[in-house]
């Protein structure tokens, strides 16, 4: 889950894996900024304000109005736009992953190598690739 306000407001990216956010742990304060550790939506990750003041005539002193058009909540007391989270996928849709499992399935079939095999072979490559590098190095010195 990517959070919209930190987007918007800091061009900054703030991700939470579907689970915790399930949780509520995106409801949280986070640092954004390296050097200032205020309480406000334009500097730093703010995923908890509970109160509902608008901006303008806020009396916290911790902001001004948002700078979200679509906020106009204070900044340092009131602001939503860290609460608002939408899902990114990295490569591709579920939907996407599922269709290549169902292809790589079909065209393995039942010829798939068990776990340890393909262990055993990757193993016995590294072991290959160790012994040329040490045939190279045998080489090389013979020749000077």
């Amino acid at each position: 889950m990517h959070c919209d306000g930190c987007e918007e407001l800091l061009n900054k990216d703030y991700n939470i894996c579907v689970s915790c956010f399930s949780e509520g742990n995106h409801k949280c304060f986070s640092y954004m900024h390296p050097f200032n550790k205020r309480r406000n939506t334009s500097i730093n990750h703010v995923g908890n304000m509970k109160l509902e003041r608008k901006g303008a005539s806020c009396v916290c002193g911790n902001g001004p109005k948002c700078k979200s058009k679509a906020c106009g909540y204070c900044a340092g007391c009131s602001c939503r736009c860290h609460t608002n989270f939408t899902m990114h996928f990295r490569f591709m849709s579920i939907e996407d992953e599922v269709a290549l499992l169902r292809s790589v399935e079909a065209a393995v079939g039942d010829n798939a190598l068990p776990p340890d095999t393909t262990l055993t072979k990757l193993e016995s490559e590294e072991l290959r690739r160790k012994d040329l590098n040490q045939e190279k190095k045998i080489a090389a010195t013979q020749v000077s």
